[in-house]
């Protein structure tokens, strides 16, 4: 089954110089989800090495202690799995790294996510 488009948040890019990227999955204008995304990847690509820390909140102000995603070359799995039934609930993402690395996003409201790396 297709899905209605809005209904998959999908970002890729690489760290800013700023060295963090705020993604807003219920309210972002392109493909915001309008509530709370249930399941998803976040992966990391990094080859210079370090790590992409990600931060999860569910209500847009308190965040979720920090996941740690070591780079491609630094470790194995260099990306978070998250299941609909691991009871997080995905309103904004916040990834910090070192800038310029690749990162990807998937993240849906209740499916599996398999196949989407």
């Amino acid at each position: 089954m297709i899905s209605p488009p809005g209904h998959i948040f999908s970002r890729s890019g690489t760290i800013p110089s700023s060295g963090e990227v705020t993604l807003y999955v219920v309210r972002d204008k392109r493909d915001g989800l309008g509530r709370p995304g249930r399941c998803g990847i976040i992966r990391y690509g990094g080859f210079k090495g370090g790590f992409l820390r990600v931060n999860i909140s569910q209500d847009g102000h308190t965040y979720s202690s920090e996941y740690v995603i070591p780079s491609f070359l630094s470790g194995y799995p260099n990306f978070i799995h998250i299941r609909h039934d691991d009871g997080i609930f995905i309103s904004i993402i916040r990834l910090t790294g070192i800038p310029d690395e690749p990162y990807q996003v998937v993240i849906m409201p209740g499916r599996d996510p398999e196949g989407t790396l």
